[in-house]
């Protein structure tokens, strides 16, 4: 797999819990399979991630360029979350 379903795994598997790691990649695997197009699949994930982002203890493991992508993410989902498209 690659481009961003990758990424945002490595981001699903830095989440701290066994648990909480668990439910991430369960709802990247469901954003992927629930969306019919790649934008509405883009969108989603990011939405996602925003929540992940929010419950995370530690963001130590994700690395710096995966780091800098979820912030860019979190942005763009607080937008997504008021009905503002990117």
């Amino acid at each position: 797999m690659a481009g961003w379903p990758a990424r945002f795994y490595e981001a699903a598997q830095a989440v701290p819990d066994d648990a909480d790691r668990m439910l991430a990649r369960a709802a990247v695997d469901q954003a992927i399979a629930n969306t019919r197009s790649a934008v509405a699949e883009r969108h989603r994930a990011k939405l996602i991630l925003h929540i992940l982002c929010d419950r995370m203890d530690t963001v130590a493991v994700i690395g710096a360029d995966s780091f800098r992508l979820l912030k860019s993410f979190r942005s763009r989902a607080s937008n997504l979350s008021m009905g503002y498209r990117d």
